[in-house]
């Protein structure tokens, strides 16, 4: 009986899971829905920082988790087993529905998680976590008054700068981290929600590229008075910046472009002739939107376009001209529109090499 039972419950499980067989209700979907995250790609998810109520009387609200309304309220509805949110429809196959997740796919895939509404005194909250030093097992946060944090990676040491803050979902409590260096908007992390709050540790539910996890936030020392928050290491803009949307090869380089970029490694690069080292050596970085240069990656092929590896005398010269003398970079600008904000790009910087002569330099 214990077999036939686990084979039931197995079966029911995929048919809800694949939008097979028992179709989700209405009023399954009424209720509070918390953005988890936007699909990009097999690989890379981003913060997807929304609050989306759905109503028994068709209303659908929409803003953002540490915003108050005004927010966008429309209409939405279920049938013929269809979604449509506002002007949004998502046909059979375009959405999955189970007891506490909801996603839902169009141009990139975006998944939701639905709200456990726990009540958590925000003023204690807030107290609590002001004024320390909190680890989890990646990060230490430093969350200062004023509302600015620091986040450090425990493996690398690198400090990045972001704001902090408190916001109320019905009776819950979120942890916002956003913002970067500039400023405070934008930018989101994964929100956590707040689901226990002692003098010792805060315990979350956040989201990430999984779905969502667990974190005990553990404190540590109290912040000094008049102690601030100093980055350290490559700052990004946006931390979850899709390089895709971010390639912009040489154009951001101020002086002449690529023809200034020619002159520096013509007066920089000492030629030596070595018969064999041909081929391409290619470097990939980040430009932040503050116009400095980080993340170096380097390719090295041959002629053949076999992954190869030169010899150290010529990679040496072109990793330190790369980092330490081509410093004049420009931030880049969605597009291309020199009108839009400044944004993290992606630089390509290509030496092809013959002998170990630099021959050509291209994106």
């Amino acid at each position: 009986m214990k077999v036939v039972r686990s084979v039931l419950v197995l079966w029911l499980t995929t048919v809800v899971s694949t939008g097979f067989g028992q179709t989700p209700i209405r009023e399954q979907l009424i209720g509070t829905w918390i953005g988890l995250g936007v699909q990009y790609d097999d690989s890379f998810y981003r913060p997807y920082p929304i609050s989306m109520t759905l109503t028994a009387d068709s209303s659908y609200v929409l803003r953002l988790i540490d915003q108050n309304p005004p927010a966008r309220r429309a209409t939405w509805s279920f049938g013929n087993r269809s979604i449509r949110l506002d002007t949004s429809t998502y046909k059979v196959g375009q959405w999955t529905l189970t007891a506490d997740t909801l996603r839902l796919t169009g141009i990139y895939p975006l998944s939701f998680q639905r709200l456990t509404d726990i009540a958590i005194d925000s003023v204690l909250a807030y107290q609590t976590l002001l004024g320390h030093v909190w680890t989890t097992d990646s990060l230490r946060y430093a969350l200062h008054a004023g509302g600015s944090a620091c986040l450090e990676n425990t493996k690398t040491g690198d400090i990045a700068i972001h704001c902090w803050r408190l916001a109320k979902v019905g009776q819950s409590v979120f942890l916002v981290i956003k913002g970067n260096q500039q400023g405070c908007e934008g930018n989101f992390q994964f929100p956590l929600q707040i689901m226990q709050v002692s003098p010792e540790a805060v315990v979350c539910i956040g989201g990430n590229e999984r779905g969502t996890d667990r974190l005990v936030f553990r404190r540590g020392a109290a912040l000094k008075a008049g102690e601030s928050c100093q980055p350290k290491g490559f700052q990004l803009c946006n931390s979850y910046a899709y390089l895709p949307f971010h390639l912009y090869p040489y154009y951001t380089y101020r002086r002449g472009r690529l023809h200034a970029i020619r002159q520096v490694v013509e007066r920089e690069y000492k030629p030596i002739s070595l018969p064999g080292q041909s081929g391409l050596i290619r470097f990939r970085f980040m430009i932040n939107c503050m116009g400095e240069a980080g993340r170096f990656e380097v390719l090295e092929v041959d002629e053949e376009y076999k992954t190869s590896q030169f010899d150290i005398r010529i990679t040496s010269q072109l990793v330190d001209i790369c980092r330490n003398k081509l410093t004049d970079w420009e931030a880049g600008h969605p597009n291309g529109y020199p009108d839009s904000p400044a944004a993290d790009t992606v630089c390509l910087l290509t030496f092809r090499l013959k002998d170990g002569m630099i021959t050509e330099i291209f994106p």
